[in-house]
């Protein structure tokens, strides 16, 4: 049936069943079915007929199947609000309100339509609903009663017991249309394991820790483009900006320079997505529409030749072709290693290595996942050739997700951090003070003060990093625990688990909801959950630190490596708090409970790449700051935080207004 006449037939059962499951407004189900009736009988009196090769279709006889469904649904929904009315699990409180075909996710979700309904709505069901006293509670994942738990040591419990996620067809379907069936977030069992093992040894401490300079190269660049924009403007010394696309061209570039062999998106120096970027971009906010729109079976149809489907597919193949090129590269590199290294092995020829030696790439993640594939095919060696196609699917579907996640999350997190900079002056005017201390010693310790090259500073400036930083640092932290990109994680139990708050015991395979950002914004593992204090991470160094040669004194009551660290670099007024040191008098708060701080989740799921995240986020950060200075659009601007597929993002980009800082 040609693709016109097929979304004709279909567009009066979208609408019907759009009627009977749409959660606008759950009160009024009951004349809901009057209306489906109504579009389904017009829909019948006005049969048109279409004609395939071999078959008479009419909308009539497509209506009579779809009323006799929508009778088995009205029957279904009559025992799923009576369901929805009681509490998900006996014993655990569950928020009123659930909806009968999407339970309380409806709620949550809100903020999608206006408002401020995702605040209200992860509060009323995750922190009002939750028991006073162990801050458990129970809630309805569509048609799936969930376990919700508030307090740290059950958070850590439940991550460290279990990594097993039970698969939801509602979300698989769109998670692998956009990642692929075999993508990292799916994977379970060897594969897991073997892939999860390859991408661990790209973001290890040692490995990370290289990749600073590029870091650097990214933010720098990024504050010159954009101040080279405010010079261009004729009466204004600023420019507004949505904040969050621009920090998604740094993450992307950063990405692609340190973990992608030095591959260039050029996002940060043209201040815009590019091509790949864009495309990204287009498939994130395809699979958002369709995610939001459960009640539409068009949404679940990639395969018909719609205008959307045909667009989205272009964009998939866009980035497929990416992938496949950067690691058809990634196995010519690994091939001529292999000869370079049967050269040295053979011969003894000291010219040989010197000239011809190709550095080993161990912290270069295409050529991980590579040997990680190889070595996958290999043990599958007796089998026959569709394990060579599916080791291929999962190399390039795992790759995917590594992409997309590094995408998202971390330029999420640096758009809220200039947000809470820009609205708490005495934070924003420490964080300067740390940036600017901390990278004037590098340029007057490392080089003559006479030789004024900017292109030098900034390479001076490289050796900078996260530890160097401390409450630019915190500022980050305090950043993703208000404002975590991923708001809830899920897992399913795999035996029989003892909550340590109240002693109740969850049965095998219970779901559990652990709402990252209501547990972050607890008062049960915070005080003053919802304010922005840095010095939950970090307090005033209590030991001054010189670095050897300094008028003032040397290095006093510090370990040898702490000595040999003070004579590398400068370091900042402040120092990383103790997580047990509450009893500082002088300390304005208790330290940052970790065990509740779960933005990167915890136990064998965790975030890989956290370490990689928390250095891009700093470093970049101090880079724009340093030459920068943001500003909110208004004094009564706050941003509202929406859904958007599994991530948290401000609906409005946060536009934000950026000048030079010594203007």
């Amino acid at each position: 049936m040609p693709s016109a006449r097929f979304e004709q037939v279909l567009s009066p059962i979208q609408s019907a069943l759009a009627m009977i499951v749409n959660p606008g407004d759950s009160n009024s189900t009951r004349s809901s079915i009057d209306k489906v009736l109504g579009v389904l009988m017009g829909a019948s009196i006005s049969t048109t007929v279409f004609r395939t090769s071999d078959n008479l279709w009419t909308t009539g006889h497509m209506v009579g199947l779809v009323v006799f469904i929508v009778l088995l649904m009205k029957l279904k929904k009559d025992q799923m609000e009576r369901k929805a009315a009681r509490d998900a699990v006996p014993g655990f409180p569950s928020a009123r309100g659930a909806h009968w075909f999407c339970g309380h996710t409806i709620l949550i979700r809100k903020a999608n339509f206006g408002g401020e309904g995702y605040l209200e709505g992860y509060k009323k069901v995750y922190t009002d609903a939750a028991d006073p006293k162990s801050g458990a509670s129970s809630l309805w994942f569509f048609n799936i009663s969930s376990i919700s738990v508030l307090q740290a040591q059950d958070v850590k419990k439940i991550l460290q017991s279990t990594s097993y996620r039970k698969s939801n067809g509602f979300v698989d379907a769109h998670v692998h249309n956009l990642l692929g069936r075999r993508n990292l977030i799916s994977l379970v069992g060897k594969d897991w394991r073997a892939f999860r093992n390859a991408v661990h040894k790209s973001f290890t401490q040692a490995s990370v820790i290289q990749s600073q300079e590029t870091m650097h190269e990214v933010g720098n660049t990024m504050a010159e483009s954009l101040l080279q924009e405010i010079r261009i403007q004729k009466n204004e010394n600023s420019v507004t900006r949505e904040i969050l696309p621009l920090m998604k061209c740094a993450t992307v570039d950063a990405f692609g320079l340190a973990i992608l062999d030095g591959f260039d998106f050029k996002c940060s120096q043209l201040l815009e997505l590019q091509s790949l970027a864009v495309s990204f971009e287009c498939l994130i906010s395809e699979f958002v529409r369709r995610f939001q729109r459960p009640w539409d079976p068009t949404t679940f149809l990639y395969g018909i030749p719609t205008a959307s489907n045909r667009e989205y597919e272009r964009h998939r193949t866009h980035v497929r072709t990416f992938i496949r090129k950067q690691i058809a590269q990634a196995r010519e590199r690994i091939q001529e290693e292999e000869r370079i290294d049967d050269i040295n092995n053979n011969i003894n020829s000291k010219q040989i290595k010197n000239n011809n030696c190709i550095p080993k790439r161990s912290s270069e993640l295409t050529t991980n996942l590579v040997r990680a594939a190889a070595e996958m095919e290999a043990g599958n060696h007796g089998n026959d050739s569709c394990d060579t196609k599916l080791v291929e699917e999962t190399l390039e579907d795992v790759y995917l997700t590594l992409l997309f996640g590094a995408y998202e999350t971390a330029s999420i997190t640096m758009t809220y951090a200039l947000y809470i900079l820009a609205t708490h002056p005495q934070v924003q005017e420490n964080c300067v003070e740390e940036i600017e201390t901390v990278m004037k010693k590098k340029r007057t310790t490392n080089r003559s003060e006479t030789s004024a090259d900017d292109d030098e500073l900034k390479v001076q400036n490289a050796d900078v990093g996260v530890h160097d930083l401390p409450y630019t640092k915190a500022v980050v932290m305090e950043a993703m625990r208000l404002f975590p990109p991923a708001p809830v994680t899920r897992r399913n139990l795999e035996k029989p688990l003892r909550l340590p708050s109240n002693g109740k015991v969850l049965p095998k395979g219970q779901m559990v909801n652990v709402s990252i950002w209501s547990v972050q914004r607890s008062e049960f593992n915070f005080p003053r959950p919802d304010d922005m204090i840095p010095e939950r991470w970090v307090r005033r160094r209590r030991k001054k630190i010189q670095i050897d040669g300094d008028d003032d004194g040397g290095i006093e009551n510090i370990g040898d490596k702490d000595a040999k660290d003070a004579r590398s670099k400068y370091t900042s007024a402040w120092e990383e708090r103790d997580p047990n040191d509450d009893r500082d008098s002088n300390a304005i708060i208790a330290p940052a409970n970790r065990d509740a701080f779960c933005a990167f989740a915890a136990g064998a799921r965790n975030c890989v790449g956290k370490i990689f995240a928390v250095q891009e986020s700093v470093i970049i950060l101090a880079c724009l700051v340093k030459e920068l200075k943001f500003d909110v659009v208004s004094p009564d601007y706050k941003p509202r935080p929406m859904i958007s597929g599994f991530v948290q993002r401000p609906d409005d980009n946060l536009p934000m207004s950026i000048r030079a800082r010594n203007v």
